[in-house]
């Protein structure tokens, strides 16, 4: 028997708050910034000219803003219809403008960035490795290299660590490659410029203080791959020839070449075991072959070759190591395919220790890259964290297992404009990532979630029942594969000892699947009464006319419907518990929709609770002029419906017209509505829709009708996969 959850009629909390408080300072925005919805924020533009310049703000369509005529914007408890302005200008030599687009996220939702993460750096790396005691090595930062070291080395908390000086000899080269060993020092892999004195690739090592190692000297290499071993040799692969293969070799600790390993001609260096065995791919004509090489430069007969990906696969990188890891249970790459230049897939792989690919490893979904950055980091145990573009605007950071098993136990999702590219994770189970495009990225730490994932529980469905021949129907989905206990209930004369005046006297409860009844209540037991405790549903007054049913709940949909005497009309609420302990049943609910009235004086009225640890994604909506066209031609459907999500009595988003895209992503939500079987909104339509990702907690979605407008409107919320 579990504990008592909160009831899910949130609605009931639906109350101005009277009490009047100071706003808080606002929140700094720049171009490509996000802030939370319903926060202050201060737009701040950067002057285009030397020139005498007057300026003015207006909003995104154009309407002045009168006395909005500084650099600086403050905007008060931003919205989406409030979040898109211009900073209009006019100098002598003509006028133009700067376009302010704020990237909102729902007030209260899991904000997986670490805000106390403030790096001090001239702009964003393109390569971060972090050291075991939490100190961020960081290169490729500069806009432009030359000027000085493209090297630098951070705190945990970001800021600059002031005893790491990176020597001069950097100077004018950018960092390809770092890769750290044990006791702090590092090989870097540099290129300079062509122009320059030593043009090309070059290997050095530094010391933990940013000083290079001057026992070590590699002059005699080009490396395009850099692999160390744990005796303090280090193996490379020269590709002074072709940037795809090359020559692997040995090198002493000193740097010099080491005679007793055969330099490997045509392979590609992929990584080396902790055996010091080498990985590589060797090419067979035009047929790239997975091999092992043993210490002593042989073949390693008793490894299994195997062909990989004609498109180099493994293999397409200069940072294959990077994005490689060999564990025990073998080595695991990403193999790629399509268009390096503009979009690349990436499809992971297991292959087996001694060498095939794992016929039973799950790869994980292909991932996305935009324009060439990686996105994907590999952890020391064969688990992968990569980014997965659901949209333009919407990316998760998703977990998988060693055996390519989706992780729901970790979880991060991103939310903005932009790209998101993993670059390192840390030995606490954070990642650092660059956020945004080239024009514009933020180097941030994401924290991500850790826990079970959530899930719909305690559904409910509240309307106003105007006669008996027209019923409150809600329509509910289960999941999963096998049964659990789902406690229905009907609520009227329960609704009045809450400040409800007009609810029904007697409603009557039945639940329906493929139009056969399964079951059905008029005036519920008093033996369900302890039921209703354990479900977590408020109590009922012993002997009230209100109706409940428990049912064993097989995956499907299924229908529940309230109907009254003829005589009686009002407010009536459909809820629908799990009666079982959660987590442990098989099955499990994914969606709930009611349909009913919406008038100036009634609003249709969704609520829900996500219980568990690990956020969960929904898809929203508000449904009207999609019920008056075909096929369904439901007459008198609202003809302009209007969403807002609560949480307790904070209402965090909202929509009206889910297609105007400076205020919803359309394709994001018409690709939701798809994946679960949804029927599709015209594209124009002034039918309602969100996609959101919302934390742990009770919610109310509720559905009104613009300037108080009425007719029939559905409600849904559905949970996405």
């Amino acid at each position: 028997m579990r504990a008592a959850a909160r009831s899910s009629i949130c609605w009931l909390c639906l109350l101005p708050n009277a009490i009047a408080q100071d706003p808080e300072p606002p929140v700094v925005i720049r171009r490509g910034d996000r802030a939370e919805y319903g926060s202050d924020v201060r737009l701040i533009a950067n002057p285009f000219t030397n020139q005498p310049v007057t300026y003015q703000w207006s909003t995104g369509n154009g309407e002045v803003l009168p006395g909005e005529t500084r650099l600086e914007l403050v905007v008060r408890n931003i919205t989406p219809r409030t979040s898109d302005y211009r900073l209009n200008f006019q100098t002598a030599d003509g006028s133009g403008y700067e376009g302010f687009t704020v990237h909102l996220f729902p007030a209260g939702q899991v904000d997986v960035r670490d805000r106390s993460f403030a790096p001090e750096l001239p702009g964003a790396p393109r390569l971060a490795v972090v050291q075991p005691d939490g100190r961020i090595l960081v290169g490729g930062f500069l806009p432009l290299p030359g000027t000085q070291p493209d090297l630098a080395r951070l705190n945990s908390d970001g800021s600059g660590d002031p005893t790491f000086q990176a020597d001069a000899v950097l100077a004018g080269a950018s960092i390809e490659t770092i890769r750290m060993l044990p006791n702090g020092a590092f090989y870097l892999q540099l290129r300079f410029p062509a122009d320059g004195a030593t043009p090309g690739l070059r290997m050095v090592r530094l010391l933990p203080d940013g000083r290079v190692d001057s026992t070590f000297e590699s002059a005699a290499v080009s490396p395009e791959v850099i692999a160390p071993y744990s005796d303090g040799s280090v193996f490379v692969q020269d590709g002074t020839d072709n940037y795809f293969k090359g020559t692997v070799l040995r090198l002493r600790p000193d740097g010099t070449i080491d005679p007793s390993f055969p330099a490997l001609a045509d392979h590609r260096l992929i990584a080396v075991d902790s055996q010091g065995r080498v990985l590589a791919v060797r090419f067979d004509g035009y047929r790239p072959m997975l091999t092992r090489i043993l210490a002593d430069g042989s073949n390693d007969s008793s490894y299994v070759e195997c062909e990989v990906d004609s498109s180099h696969s493994v293999v397409s990188w200069a940072d294959t190591l990077a994005r490689t890891v060999v564990t025990e249970s073998g080595l695991y790459a990403a193999d790629s395919y399509g268009n390096r230049v503009v979009t690349e897939t990436r499809v992971f792989r297991r292959f087996l220790p001694d060498g095939g690919l794992d016929p039973f490893y799950r790869s994980p979904p292909p991932v996305m890259r935009y324009p060439s950055n990686s996105n994907h980091e590999y952890r020391a145990d064969g688990g992968l964290w990569t980014v997965v573009a659901d949209s333009s605007d919407a990316y998760t950071a998703t977990s998988f297992t060693p055996t390519g098993k989706r992780d729901d136990t970790r979880y991060a999702t991103l939310r903005n404009f932009g790209t998101y590219t993993i670059l390192a994770i840390a030995p606490d189970g954070s990642f650092l990532a660059n956020e945004g495009n080239s024009g514009h990225r933020n180097f941030i730490r994401i924290r991500p979630i850790v826990g079970r994932r959530g899930r719909l529980s305690n559904l409910s469905v509240r309307a106003f029942v105007p006669a008996a021949a027209d019923p409150l129907i809600a329509g509910v989905v289960a999941d999963g594969h096998g049964a659990t206990k789902g406690l229905f209930r009907a609520i009227g004369p329960g609704l009045r000892n809450y400040g409800v005046s007009d609810a029904v006297g007697d409603p009557r409860l039945t639940l329906v699947r493929n139009a056969t009844t399964l079951s059905a209540n008029d005036d519920w037991p008093p033996a369900m009464a302890e039921r209703f405790a354990t479900a977590g549903g408020f109590p009922l007054e012993g002997g009230s006319r209100d109706a409940a049913l428990e049912w064993s709940i097989m995956p499907g949909k299924y229908t529940a419907i309230v109907e009254t005497r003829p005589d009686d009309f009002g407010t009536a609420l459909i809820e629908l518990f799990e009666s079982e302990a959660p987590f442990m049943a098989p099955a499990r609910f994914i969606n709930i929709s009611g349909r009913g009235p919406v008038s100036a004086a009634a609003a249709l009225i969704a609520g829900f609770t996500i219980t568990g640890e690990v956020p969960v994604t929904l898809l929203i909506r508000a449904a009207g002029p999609a019920l008056s066209a075909a096929p369904i031609a439901m007459p008198g459907a609202i003809a302009d419906p209007q969403l807002v999500l609560y949480r307790g009595t904070t209402p965090i988003w909202d929509n009206d017209n889910w297609s105007e895209a400076r205020i919803s992503n359309r394709a994001q939500i018409a690709a939701a509505a798809a994946s679960v079987g949804a029927f599709p909104f015209a594209v124009d339509s002034r039918d309602s829709a969100m996609v959101i990702t919302l934390a742990p907690g009770s919610y109310t979605a509720v559905a009104s009708g613009v300037n108080g407008s009425s007719g029939t409107a559905l409600i849904e919320v559905y949970e996405l996969p």
